[in-house]
């Protein structure tokens, strides 16, 4: 634990290795831990990405759950919330998150280091609405310097686990592959498949 008394996790993984199953798992885990003061408060940067941590959860059964962003409100009850980052300000205020055992999951992580989200999730760290922080991503790295391991700790600098590719091959998490690099522009889609991806590009910006 940090000097705010927080439990810090970085864990860097690539894609299809497990990273949102092993944060359930810390999850259930922290549930257990914590059975009547247990909060959950799992973060991501796109709508996308909330609905598909709340089918996951909800699936889970572990506790109720809400959302927050992406046109839906918090209830204000609920244990466990998946709040899009710009929306993370709003739960600041709600008591359900406060005299509690809060864990915090953030997904793709690197975006939560964005300046403005980071600066909210130290506020919820100095006021002690952060017991435990897990950063789940495939980097922690940004372009513009802000990192989120300034909440979860490092090991020297680095995330507590890097699973990559090659540890993925050996352990015959993913099976061998190659990429194929393929072209795709405008005059290749129907009118229909253009509003389609417009959609899709929506949905997945934050």
């Amino acid at each position: 634990a940090d000097e705010y008394g927080v439990k810090g996790l970085a864990s860097q993984g690539i894609t299809g290795t497990g990273k949102t199953l092993a944060g359930l798992i810390c999850a259930k885990k922290w549930f257990e831990d914590y059975p009547t003061l247990a909060r959950l408060i799992i973060q991501v940067p796109t709508e996308a990405l909330q609905k598909q941590w709340y089918n996951i959860v909800s699936n889970s059964r572990i506790a109720n759950v809400s959302r927050q962003g992406g046109g839906h409100r918090y209830d204000g009850f609920s244990p466990i919330v998946i709040v899009i980052q710009n929306s993370l300000k709003n739960l600041i205020d709600h008591s359900n998150f406060k005299n509690k055992q809060v864990l915090f999951i953030l997904d793709e992580a690197h975006r939560a280091a964005a300046k403005g989200t980071l600066s909210w999730l130290k506020r919820f760290r100095t006021e002690q609405m952060m017991q435990g922080c897990i950063a789940l991503s495939s980097t922690m790295k940004r372009a513009d310097g802000g990192d989120i391991m300034e909440i979860t700790g490092s090991d020297n600098g680095q995330p507590h686990i890097v699973y990559g590719y090659k540890d993925a091959l050996a352990d015959g998490v993913i099976p061998p592959f190659r990429i194929h690099v393929m072209e795709l522009t405008d005059e290749d889609l129907t009118g229909g498949e253009k509003d389609d991806l417009e959609m899709l590009n929506k949905q997945i910006a934050i």
